[in-house]
């Protein structure tokens, strides 16, 4: 999840309340107030589409989806689209994602929450190179999502570098 810096979290916290309960008017009321008062300004607003999502509140999240998408935490968006069989959802926060970061997009979601059954919707629709493949390794490996290292290995793209760096970095992280 993101930290933001607000002045007013009581609006994110009533955006918040408003997504996870389906409240669109609260909800088109408190946005042109964030934007007015710029309390998003260089933030993204930690889980309110997400949630959102997991809530089925479509017409909340195509609302709050229509604003700059910059915002919202993506990677826990996508997951929760994921799974909620939201999928024509994912594949436009996966574009979104996309336009918006350079960074590989299975490479977040294996780190973000190892969440196996985002990785393997991206695995099977196309984000499936060795070099990703092993990139995602590496970052499941550092946060210890054993079930998504195990997914990944599978596949037998994973390189020798890339499971010995995982290896490695397993072995070694200390706890704090």
């Amino acid at each position: 999840m993101y930290m933001c810096y607000l002045a007013s979290p009581a609006a994110f916290d009533a955006l918040d309340a408003a997504a996870v309960n389906g409240h669109l008017d609260v909800g088109r009321y408190i946005v042109p107030h964030v934007k007015d008062k710029k309390y998003v300004h260089g933030t993204k607003a930690a889980g309110i589409l997400a949630h959102a999502i997991s809530a089925r509140h479509m017409d909340v999240v195509e609302y709050l989806f229509g604003q700059d998408s910059s915002w919202w935490d993506l990677a826990e968006a996508f997951i929760a689209a994921v799974a909620v069989e939201q999928h024509t959802l994912a594949d436009r926060i996966f574009e979104a994602y996309r336009r918006e970061d350079k960074e590989a997009f299975l490479v977040e979601v294996a780190g973000h929450e190892g969440n196996l059954q985002a990785v393997k919707y991206l695995y099977y629709n196309g984000q499936n190179n060795s070099e990703l493949i092993s990139d995602a390794f590496v970052s499941a490996a550092n946060y210890s999502h054993i079930a998504t290292m195990e997914f990944l290995y599978d596949t037998k793209r994973v390189s020798r570098g890339a499971f010995d760096e995982a290896m490695m970095d397993v072995a070694t992280w200390r706890r704090p």
